[in-house]
């Protein structure tokens, strides 16, 4: 999850292609352990690769005339899971950023869809 490797990654993809449409992110990591067990090295582990690169990937294709910015997030976002908060706080971070996109009027889902009550 650094800014270079976005900025790269979109860089190759456009270069002698059509212009890029979509971005399809879906990582995950995982370290489970309840609250007091929890380091920020596990949750630097779990955040890095789904909320960081999600967001370095925006930054690198802010100018972009994308059709679909489609970020696969969890229910844990909304519900919780007592052994994955460094996942729930990711997930969350993948929603807001949807979120975000959406307020602003560019392109931006979170998958599954959030739930409506």
């Amino acid at each position: 999850a650094e800014p270079s490797g976005a900025r790269w990654l979109i860089t190759q993809a456009q270069a002698g292609l059509p212009p890029l449409r979509g971005v399809y992110h879906a990582a995950g990591v995982l370290a489970d352990g309840l609250p007091p067990s929890q380091t920020s090295q596990a949750l630097r582990h779990v955040y890095a690769p789904k909320a960081v690169a999600a967001t370095w990937l925006q930054l690198a294709t802010s100018t972009a005339p994308l059709r679909a910015f489609l970020l696969f997030s969890s229910t844990s976002a909304l519900l919780g899971a007592a052994a994955q908060p460094n996942y729930s706080a990711a997930n969350t971070s993948l929603d807001t950023l949807a979120a975000c996109r959406r307020s602003k009027g560019t392109c931006g889902r979170r998958y599954p869809p959030p739930v409506a009550g």
